[in-house]
């Protein structure tokens, strides 16, 4: 892959990270009649960086921690507009320890890359966080099946799938 040199994500630690989100969610989320809402925070490449705004932070409270409290804040922001939280549960899983300090009402997507991808043992972590019954309803439609084989991680399938997965916990509601 290459190597991005700007910061590509929202600073995790910045008050003008939230104020702007806040404002974005106050513009678009009456829009929609859902009571989901699925606020990502995944894909967080700067969090490590040492260019990062959120640098010192992580180096005093570790990447875990600075982690959980932007999505606690995040998801906050979410409730603010009458929508449970979602998230995308690859960073959280990376750092176990934080989950049990996980808001009780987010919701915890995940997916996989391969056919072999441990589902089960995810959300045996993951508790009562994960959405089974979404998960189930994903599985019977065939999405597992389709896969993202051959497209790597980043690949178009990839991307597919997720945009699906969330329009698919979307319907659920």
């Amino acid at each position: 892959g290459t190597v991005k040199k700007d910061p590509t994500t929202l600073c995790a630690t910045s008050e003008e990270s939230f104020a702007f989100l806040d404002g974005l969610f106050a513009a678009l989320l009456p829009n929609f009649t859902s009571r989901r809402f699925n606020i990502g925070c995944d894909e967080t490449f700067d969090l490590l960086s040492p260019r990062a705004r959120s640098a010192e932070a992580v180096r005093e409270l570790g990447a875990g921690r600075v982690y959980l409290g932007f999505l606690k804040r995040v998801a906050a922001i979410s409730r603010k507009y009458g929508k449970r939280p979602m998230f995308w549960g690859d960073i959280i899983l990376e750092h176990p320890e934080y989950i049990s300090e996980l808001p009780e009402d987010v919701i915890c997507l995940n997916w996989g890359y391969e056919a072999d991808h441990p589902f089960e043992e995810q959300a045996a972590a993951i508790g009562h966080f994960a959405r089974k019954e979404v998960v189930g309803s994903f599985a019977k439609v065939g999405l597992l099946a389709l896969g993202a084989e051959g497209e790597g991680e980043g690949g178009c399938s990839v991307h597919i799938l997720k945009c699906f997965f969330l329009l698919l916990c979307l319907l659920h509601d």
